[in-house]
């Protein structure tokens, strides 16, 4: 694998996390009210929607009186009430619109509450158990991925597999977190075709995961800092331009003029990811600086950054060989640091490269981030997946007032 540093600024968010087995991804239904806080005997539940932002709001879950759950979807995705067999006592399903060609399979997302039997059971027992269930219960299942995960101090796994429905592969991303005794399990079923649409999206929302003990009401979260304490195996990188973030306690930071690079420590030969994160920033600071707080603040925002993404493309094509632009959407992370997402592949020493792009903005900051991966196999829809980690690093950033 090459791990040395390209000429371009890489970028993240394409992490792909894993998912959890166990009884859980077999049953489950769907439909949908839309976005209802409810409990698990079918009632509403008071103060249950917080603004996330334009298009997502907060669902407050009520397992019991000493138990609630609360997660952020978007605003046009459905929920309904539904009960699985086993150990897994409750659970509700949320599905999509149907914005994409509806084929053999329907999106949907399944979160789930299990009761574990065994209180000395840890989380390596936990996902071992989980994955020899998925392998025995289902048909043509395929491990596609798996690694560990941390959401708000909780330790958990993320897992990534195919498996046979009526003749139809299926690609499922399942998140398990153990805490008291108990397994929250997030699951999220769709093709192979439509994964990588729904990936941001699922990724956002597995992160917003908030399991609340001994609460009777659903708090409101909305201003939760994602960034994790320095005991927990991540330190906090404060720029003095204005934004921080969280990185692992062994990756290495590299500074250099306007710009800053974290770099994991690459000791398999087999694997994928370059993980080298560049950040540049103060670029452009002119125009953001001219910026004014009016009621069109927000637009004036959006054309800033789509005028700065036109000269970013322009600098790609000129610097890079074979340069092929997959997509570009709004971006925004849980500390509602916003802006710009690029996904494109080149040619980098003869290697194909896939990169993610982040151009963000906030509190007149203006940084460009970047991540790159190989493609080993251009052929080979499953070698597109970031790690777990990089995704947290991407959530975290934030921008700070000055």
């Amino acid at each position: 694998m090459n791990t040395s540093s390209s000429n371009v600024r890489p970028s993240l968010l394409s992490t792909l996390p894993r998912p959890r087995p166990l009884l859980f991804v077999v049953a489950i239904i769907v439909m949908l009210l839309p976005l209802h806080s409810l409990n698990f005997n079918g009632q509403p539940i008071a103060s249950a929607i917080v603004t996330v932002n334009d298009n997502w709001s907060k669902l407050g879950i009520k397992v019991n009186d000493d138990l609630s759950i609360m997660l952020s979807l978007p605003d046009d995705w459905k929920v309904e009430k539904s009960s699985l067999n086993d150990n897994i006592q409750n659970a509700i399903t949320i599905s999509p619109p149907r914005n994409l060609p509806a084929l053999a399979h329907q999106d949907k997302l399944s979160v789930g509450i299990e009761e574990l039997e065994d209180s000395n059971i840890d989380l390596y027992a936990y996902s071992i158990s989980a994955k020899e269930i998925l392998s025995s219960r289902l048909i043509d299942f395929e491990l596609i991925d798996s690694l560990p995960i941390n959401i708000t101090d909780l330790q958990g796994e993320r897992i990534l597999f195919n498996h046979n429905v009526n003749g139809k592969t299926v690609r499922v991303l399942q998140t398990w977190i153990i805490e008291d005794d108990t397994a929250f399990i997030l699951t999220f079923a769709t093709t192979p075709e439509r994964f990588e649409y729904y990936n941001p999206m699922i990724n956002k929302i597995i992160y917003s995961l908030d399991i609340n003990w001994g609460q009777n009401e659903v708090k409101d979260n909305n201003n939760n800092n994602l960034l994790p304490n320095s005991s927990d195996n991540h330190s906090i990188y404060k720029s003095e331009f204005g934004f921080e973030l969280s990185y692992p306690n062994s990756w290495t930071i590299d500074e250099g003029n306007n710009r800053v690079s974290f770099i994991s420590t690459q000791t398999d030969e087999m694997d994928t990811y370059l993980e080298r994160l560049d950040i540049y920033y103060n670029i452009f600071s002119n125009s953001i600086n001219n910026l004014t707080s009016s009621p069109n603040f927000t637009q004036e925002i959006d054309e800033t950054l789509s005028v700065h993404l036109l000269d970013e493309i322009e600098y790609l094509k000129n610097n890079l060989q074979d340069l092929n632009i997959i997509s570009i959407n709004n971006f925004q992370n849980e500390n509602n640091a916003s802006g710009k997402e690029m996904v494109y592949t080149y040619i980098s020493n003869g290697v194909q490269t896939k990169v993610y792009e982040f151009l963000l903005m906030g509190n007149s900051n203006f940084i460009i981030m970047t991540f790159s991966t190989n493609i080993l196999d251009s052929n080979d829809d499953e070698d597109d997946f970031f790690s777990n980690t990089l995704e947290f690093i991407v959530n975290s950033i934030r921008f700070l007032n000055r």
